[in-house]
């Protein structure tokens, strides 16, 4: 499975201003569903790669992360986790993975303390992204990105899920029980009903 953007934009993330004009249940329900497609992408039953055509930040950032493989267009676009700007704290599950996904040390530092904005070039040399092309090559490098991991025998879809569920199990139980408890909050604040 490839994604990608339109544009100059692979995605710029969450629209925050829109998201904090909703409601309480909008706010819950939308986070809820950016959470279960972070876990979906990280967890898909086939080789998933990112193809980053432009600017990727925020909670875009993320989603290519959940990826199996991230190729970034060369000439154009930023890598970024700006949420030290934001101030917006990543959750636990994000933490768990970006710290997994993520080289150690100073990448981890730069990008995700210091909200260091990287070019492509850069991204490829500190591990980030696993190659870099030309705009017009991005499209046909992700397909064989993704080409290459099946093969010619192949692999069962169920074999992979499990083998990405087994990888990612500290992420995904830190999910879980993040979702769990945030409903249980929800339910409490809930008055009681009327009989």
């Amino acid at each position: 499975m490839v994604t990608t953007g339109v544009g100059k934009f692979y995605s710029n993330g969450i629209d925050l201003d829109w998201l904090m004009q909703q409601g309480p249940d909008v706010q819950r329900q939308f986070l809820d569903k950016f959470g279960e497609t972070k876990m979906r992408i990280l967890t898909f039953p086939l080789p998933t790669v990112a193809a980053i055509n432009g600017h990727c930040f925020a909670g875009g950032a993320l989603l290519a992360v959940c990826h199996d493989y991230r190729v970034m267009r060369s000439k154009q676009g930023w890598f970024c986790m700006p949420e030290i700007f934001l101030e917006l704290r990543f959750d636990p599950a994000m933490v768990a993975l970006l710290k997994q996904r993520l080289p150690d040390g100073d990448v981890q530092r730069d990008m995700l303390l210091f909200g260091k904005r990287l070019p492509g070039e850069e991204c490829a040399r500190r591990g980030v992204v696993d190659a870099v092309c030309e705009q017009g090559e991005l499209l046909d490098q992700a397909v064989r990105m993704a080409s290459e991991c099946v093969g010619k025998r192949g692999f069962s879809r169920t074999m992979m899920k499990a083998m990405k569920e087994d990888v990612y199990k500290e992420v995904i139980e830190i999910y879980e029980e993040e979702t769990n408890s945030r409903r249980d909050l929800v339910k409490d604040r809930r008055p009681p009903a009327k009989l």
